[in-house]
């Protein structure tokens, strides 16, 4: 009697148990996938597992753009607006608006110009230059900025170099890579009069010198680098330098530059990482119809050689990418090793927009070959050594706004036609190169073009000085003289304002350019 309450709690709970069974069953065969519904099955196994196997989300085809205009091929400016957030149409009009902008500078920065920055009254003509040495700056914090430049190798450079500072009219100094200054190091310089007067500094290196850098630093030096913007190039003092070609020597060079124009393969080329905004809107232009190839892949740091879903990373391994950015980076990869680098120098004309700054090794490897260069992209910035070579005579500069197809094109083929106009610009680009670009003697030529805008500077300007005060021997007479001359000679004057010189010079090259 007693056994009867617990068998009948007992029974309670095995009947309670199966009637949970029984929902739980039901509730799995609600669940349970019919036999038409595997599709369904497989996309929820897909969700689940989406950051890892992600189907392919980029409908470009790098085979769309061998014989069309790539941004007519579905996905490429998606692509480049997932991978780059870069926007053609948007960068075009904001171009557009701001092509005859006049350029501001920080009034707070304290800039100078040839005339308040270099003495020429202690220059005795003929010109000479002085090379700094390791035993000048024995025991001075400087010394770890210098880089032995071996001026004396090179015949013509070494026919200006003085041993006396006394005689110097300029002090040559070569940073190394990686150099940094610090406080007080250009007042500590021997022969600086302790403000870099007269001094030039030269910097090779892709960072280059930024204005910054200049102004708490180097006090009134000039600088020779490959940046020439507005923003820490000053006109008249500093100097633009080219850079040498990368690309190694061919076979068939000596053939290429003896091959015309009109018998090249190809219009236009250009090949090149996206390292400048120039860079990125040719890549928007590839037209195999038209003879022009331009193949821009995204720089490392958004794209690897390796990148793609399954690697979803650039160089910096930080931060993966979203699933469609990789994939953009595996379907543009095609395009970009398409094409030979070897194989697109043989054109008539080679694009040139900046690189990482606006001295790029493209220009020296395009003449080298006997293209005709075609600058993109340098309304305010300079060319390399513009005192010592006239670009204008056998090279192109367009506007980064130009309108390819109706505009650039057609240009470069009438240009074609004129057989004895592009064979003159040809053969003055080739002339160029072997002058001021050649590899041969290492940075020999670059030397001599650094030299040679120095001599040009203190020859015309210093004959000129002496030339006044020779007519007018008196004091009133001289006096006289230096106001015709504007003033030019007295210490600290200003010519014009900076901004005013910077913006008069692109004006004067406005004829250079090409607009639509």
């Amino acid at each position: 009697m007693e056994d009867r309450p617990s068998r009948k709690l007992a029974a309670a709970v095995l009947g309670l148990l199966a009637g949970v069974g029984l929902i739980v069953s039901v509730v799995h065969a609600s669940r349970r996938v019919a036999p038409g519904d595997e599709s369904d099955e497989a996309g929820a196994e897909a969700k689940k597992s989406h950051r890892i196997e992600w189907p392919n989300r980029s409908f470009f085809n790098a085979t769309c753009a061998k014989d069309k205009l790539v941004t007519e091929c579905p996905g490429y400016r998606e692509c480049w607006l997932a991978v780059n957030d870069f926007n053609e149409t948007k960068m075009v009009l904001k171009r557009s608006k701001l092509r005859w902008k006049e350029l501001a500078v920080r009034p707070e920065r304290k800039w100078c110009d040839r005339w308040a920055c270099l003495d020429l009254r202690k220059c005795e003509l003929p010109f000479k230059i002085y090379q700094y040495t390791k035993e000048d700056l024995q025991g001075l914090p400087i010394r770890r900025c210098l880089y032995h430049a071996y001026l004396e190798r090179d015949p013509y450079v070494a026919e200006h170099l003085t041993d006396d500072p006394k005689r110097a009219c300029m002090f040559f100094f070569k940073i190394p890579k990686g150099c940094r200054f610090h406080d007080g190091d250009i007042e500590t310089l021997p022969y600086g009069n302790g403000t870099g007067i007269n001094h030039i500094f030269v910097d090779y290196y892709l960072e280059g010198i930024d204005a910054d850098t200049r102004e708490r630093f180097l006090g009134h030096a000039a600088i020779a680098q490959g940046h020439t913007g507005d923003d820490r190039f000053i006109h008249g003092l500093d100097i633009g330098i080219g850079h040498y070609g990368k690309f190694p020597p061919q076979r068939n060079d000596d053939a290429l530059r003896a091959t015309p124009p009109w018998e090249r393969k190809y219009l236009v080329t250009f090949k090149g990482t996206a390292s400048d905004v120039s860079r990125k809107v040719a890549g928007f232009h590839n037209n195999p119809r038209r003879r022009a190839i331009f193949l821009v892949k995204p720089h490392p740091r958004n794209c690897n050689a390796q990148t793609s879903v399954s690697r979803p990373y650039g160089d910096n391994k930080r931060k993966p990418f979203g699933p469609f950015h990789a994939d953009c980076c595996r379907t543009l990869r095609p395009l970009y090793n398409s094409y030979g680098y070897g194989d697109l120098m043989n054109t008539s004309f080679a694009l040139v927009p900046p690189g990482q700054q606006p001295a790029t090794y493209r220009l020296a490897e395009v003449m080298e070959r006997g293209c005709i260069p075609v600058f993109f992209g340098y309304e305010h910035n300079l060319l390399p050594y513009e005192e010592l070579i006239d670009w204008s005579a056998f090279s192109l500069n367009l506007p980064q706004d130009i309108d390819f197809e109706n505009m650039l094109y057609p240009r470069l083929e009438a240009l074609l036609r004129d057989r004895n106009k592009v064979l003159a610009m040809q053969k003055a680009a080739i002339d160029t190169w072997r002058q001021w670009f050649n590899t041969t003697n290492s940075f020999s030529a670059s030397y001599r073009a650094i030299v040679a805008t120095l001599e040009r500077r203190f020859m015309f300007q210093t004959g000129r000085r002496l030339a006044a005060l020779s007519e007018s021997p008196s004091p009133a007479g001289g006096a006289a003289m230096m106001r015709y001359y504007g003033d030019s000679f007295a210490p600290g004057w200003r010519l014009r304002p900076r901004a005013e010189m910077f913006n008069a010079s692109m004006r004067r090259r406005a004829e250079h350019l090409i607009y639509d």
